[in-house]
């Protein structure tokens, strides 16, 4: 590891890219050829192989979770990128999965401004859909009304 040492807070995806093969070359962490230690795990499930992934079974690389602790982050001076010390930990902790995620359901999903979407689970990743939803599809400068603060409608 060269771009962190011992004791820098640092964020971590969800997926573990190794950022040499085509896959992380083209923003596609999830399919990374080099992270995940059991490959024919995931291809015998889904018919593909998926990179490994954190907290998920041996199918994706048996990787213990990104919310625990202490984590071990192959490939961290790719996949860890460091926290601001003006952001606390918790704010901090969002960044890991649930944001990234609820960013790419709206992204995956087109919407624009005036689109109607509706969020099913309003856990942290449902949360983060509806704000996604909220930045995706709220005009800059409109005044959005108090029940659509939170992302909402």
């Amino acid at each position: 590891m060269r771009n962190h040492k011992v004791g820098d807070r640092v964020v971590v995806a969800s997926f573990i890219g190794c950022g040499r093969c085509w896959y992380c070359q083209n923003d596609l962490w999830s399919l990374c050829d080099n992270t995940n230690t059991n490959p024919g795990i995931a291809s015998m499930a889904y018919g593909y192989e998926p990179g490994g992934i954190f907290g998920y079974s041996h199918a994706m690389g048996g990787f213990r979770g990104s919310h625990a602790e202490y984590i071990r982050v192959p490939f961290a001076d790719y996949s860890a990128f460091p926290v601001p010390p003006e952001v606390d930990d918790r704010s901090a902790l969002v960044v890991s999965d649930s944001v990234p995620t609820g960013w790419m359901g709206a992204d995956l999903g087109g919407v624009r401004p005036g689109d109607v979407v509706a969020v099913w689970g309003c856990g942290a990743v449902g949360q983060m859909a509806a704000r996604a939803r909220r930045c995706c599809s709220v005009p800059r400068g409109s005044s959005p009304s108090t029940a659509s603060r939170n992302g909402s409608r």
